[in-house]
């Protein structure tokens, strides 16, 4: 019996530290899919499915960025909560606008 209190004092605290946060993203119309979700803390990084499901391992503290190319980042910490129900991100669309736009001809010489 000695033995199985062992393995249990042993194997317990690497249960506690790392849990998986499940969680979908998405912004004002739809959800997203191609997010980076990457922990700054543990240097784990996962990407939002076709339907903006995510899930990526993570300690209550942990930083985790929320990244994505036509969205403002957010940069949010892990409350003990996130393991609860799944946790959802919204992100904010980006309008990126060109000041001016140089449109030049190249012409292919046939020799």
């Amino acid at each position: 019996m000695k033995p199985f209190y062992v393995l249990l004092l042993i194997f317990c605290p690497f249960s506690l530290m790392a849990q998986s946060i499940t969680g979908i993203i998405y912004d004002a119309e739809t959800t997203i899919k191609g997010v980076k979700i990457f922990n700054d803390t543990q240097n784990k990084v996962d990407f939002s499915d076709a339907r903006g499901n995510f899930k990526i391992e993570a300690s209550v503290g942990d930083q985790l960025s929320v990244i994505s190319l036509f969205h403002e980042p957010l940069v949010v910490t892990v409350q003990s909560s996130f393991f609860d129900a799944p946790v959802v991100f919204e992100l904010k669309k980006v309008t990126n606008e060109l000041d001016e736009v140089q449109l030049m001809n190249v012409v292919e010489k046939k020799i």
